[in-house]
C-alpha cells in the first residue's frame, strides 16, 4: 500500500490507502447446460457476506467476488471457503479462482494479468472455444 498525499476523506472517496478493497475472480464449469446454477452460486456467495458480478453461457460462468460490506477486503481464506462451497454445489463441475486484486483500481498490468487468468482458466476447464480474441 502506497503512502497517499490525499486527506482521509478523499482516500475514502477514491477507495485508496486504508480504504482499498480486495476481491478475486473465478471461472466455474457447469455440469449440465440444461440446469442453470446461478441461484445456487448467488446463495453461496451471499452466505459469506459477499457480492458478485459477471456472467456466462450454458457451459461456464465467470465472476468477480468482493465483500458486500463497504471498505472490507476479502482474504485468501475467504476465497478458499467460497471456492470449496462452490465445488460442493450440485451442478458445478469445477472451479478455478484467481489471485486477490484491488477491485476498484486496475492498472494496465493488472488488466493483462486478469485476462491471462481467464485465458488460463478457460483452457484448464476445456472451454477455450469460448475465448474471445
Amino acid at each position: 500500500m502506497q503512502k497517499s498525499k490525499l486527506k482521509k476523506r478523499l482516500r475514502k472517496k477514491h477507495k485508496v490507502g486504508e480504504f482499498q478493497q480486495y476481491g478475486f475472480s473465478i471461472v466455474l464449469k457447469i455440469k449440465d447446460p440444461n440446469f442453470d446454477p446461478i441461484d445456487d452460486i448467488i446463495n453461496v456467495v451471499e452466505s459469506e457476506n459477499c457480492a458478485c458480478g459477471g456472467g456466462g453461457r450454458s457451459k461456464y460462468y465467470s465472476l468477480s467476488i468482493c465483500s458486500a460490506k463497504k471498505f472490507v477486503s476479502l482474504t485468501e481464506s475467504d476465497r478458499d471457503i467460497i471456492v470449496e462451497k462452490l465445488k460442493n454445489t450440485d451442478n458445478i463441475e469445477e472451479v478455478v479462482a484467481g489471485d486477490m486484486h484491488d477491485i476498484w483500481h486496475m492498472t494496465d498490468k493488472d488488466c493483462e494479468k486478469e485476462y491471462a487468468f481467464y485465458e488460463e482458466a478457460m483452457k484448464k476447464l476445456g472451454l477455450q472455444e469460448w475465448l474471445i480474441h
